[in-house]
């Protein structure tokens, strides 16, 4: 008997249909999950093939491209056809399954908010029902699977990649499909196939897409990054969901306020950023210890707040000589009367703006430097390099610092002042 050895990521993606075939056939092998893609996976990605996975190691050799291994393995079950016209037709269908697949993909690395939004509303409308409806139609007419009337490979390729399907939108893809989700459970009910999913351990996919935190903002840093920095420096997983312009006017309708950030827990929703970012600071100890402290501790947080507000009257101000001088009291006057106080607390406190030690009022400061920079577009620390060393630290933490390398980059705000003649 062959040793068998399945490399592929902790995703319920390409390596999930190879794993269901091997589970269906009763073959022994060893499951190697990539759980580390920052830094796992590019030590290992240099040993396989052509640097992909999954990767089927059979006897020490290793072999690529998970339809391929599919194949294989379907010769060995009998689980593809009875004649190469039967091959010929089960493979064009993995094929299309597979096609279907790239466009999910391609939904998933978008790196840009704004073209990604658009791609999950061309997928959710358009390339997932014209799919759906055509699969569904295949397996209704061939006794409830996609080829011959009998199982096959193909129904595992596709079975095996519904989970994903399902955790990139958010959603059952197949609730409106009877004999697809027929299909899918029949699948699931063969025994070696419902025992691989009641003991398999679940994937930090299906984690990330049914977290219990969700921050709704606009494209930009703004009062909502304190919420951000909070959750990621708690390594506490949510959902950033991030609202372009042209789709406010709707979505307005139904926000509590008229008002964004929201936070939602549990698809509850909570409005006003500090209120939200006081609650996370008290569930993970960044609020003081009794009342009179996060007293002291909101009376900094508003104080910081208050000189947000100077740079949003300024950024929002349409008049241009009245914003020209709302930005040159700003940066003469404001800053240097704030920065002068919050660098005294900061020396008092041992590099921190409260009792010597990490709080919200310090995620506060700096998850809106980038924001009130903008405002203005200046460098506002540009003069005080207490200050700036003081962010640089801040911004460097575990948690903050994976966090601010990844987060987007696209600034709904740049575009505003960049068109500004006095900027």
């Amino acid at each position: 008997m062959p040793k068998y050895k399945l490399i592929y990521f902790n995703l319920p993606v390409l390596g999930e249909p190879i794993k269901y075939l091997l589970h269906y056939g009763g073959i022994e092998f060893e499951d190697v999950q990539i759980k580390d893609r920052v830094n796992e996976w590019p030590k290992i990605k240099p040993t396989m093939p052509f640097g992909q996975v999954p990767v089927l190691e059979i006897d020490g050799k290793r072999y690529p491209q998970s339809l391929a291994i599919c194949r294989y393995l379907a010769k060995q079950l009998n689980l593809i056809g009875k004649t190469d016209l039967d091959q010929l037709e089960i493979d064009g269908l993995a094929d299309t399954i597979s096609e279907f697949r790239k466009l999910f993909s391609l939904y998933y690395r978008e790196p840009d908010p704004v073209i990604k939004a658009k791609k999950k509303e061309s997928l959710e409308n358009i390339e997932v029902p014209y799919f759906l409806d055509k699969f569904e139609e295949i397996v209704k007419n061939n006794n409830g699977y996609f080829h011959g009337g009998e199982l096959s490979y193909v129904d595992f390729f596709f079975v095996g990649l519904v989970g994903a399907f399902n955790a990139l939108l958010d959603k059952d893809v197949l609730a409106n499909y009877t004999n697809l989700k027929s299909l899918k459970d029949k699948v699931q009910a063969i025994p070696a196939i419902q025992n691989y999913l009641k003991d398999a351990p679940k994937p930090i996919f299906y984690q990330i897409t049914s977290m219990k935190y969700k921050v709704i903002y606009f494209e930009t840093t703004g009062i909502a990054e304190v919420i951000r920095l909070i959750l990621s420096y708690a390594k506490e997983p949510f959902v950033d969901e991030r609202v372009i312009f042209e789709d406010w006017p709707e979505r307005k309708k139904h926000a509590p306020f008229g008002h964004l950030p929201l936070f939602e827990i549990d698809g509850k929703q909570y409005h006003q950023s500090i209120a939200v970012s006081r609650y996370l600071a008290n569930l993970y100890g960044l609020a003081g210890n009794n009342l009179i402290e996060n007293m002291e501790l909101d009376a900094i947080v508003d104080t910081v707040n208050d000189l947000r507000i100077e740079f949003t009257n300024c950024l929002w101000e349409k008049n241009v000589p009245e914003r020209l001088k709302k930005k040159e009291i700003i940066l003469k006057e404001t800053v240097p009367y704030y920065f002068e106080r919050f660098e005294k607390m900061l020396r008092e406190n041992g590099g921190y703006f409260y009792k010597n030690r990490l709080t919200w009022a310090d995620l506060f400061f700096v998850a809106l430097i980038p924001y009130m920079n903008l405002a203005v577009s200046d460098n506002i620390l540009k003069e005080n390099n207490f200050l700036l060393e003081y962010v640089e630290k801040i911004s460097k933490l575990p948690g903050l610092k994976e966090w601010m390398e990844k987060r987007p980059k696209t600034c709904c705000l740049a575009t505003l002042v960049a068109e500004r003649k006095d900027s």
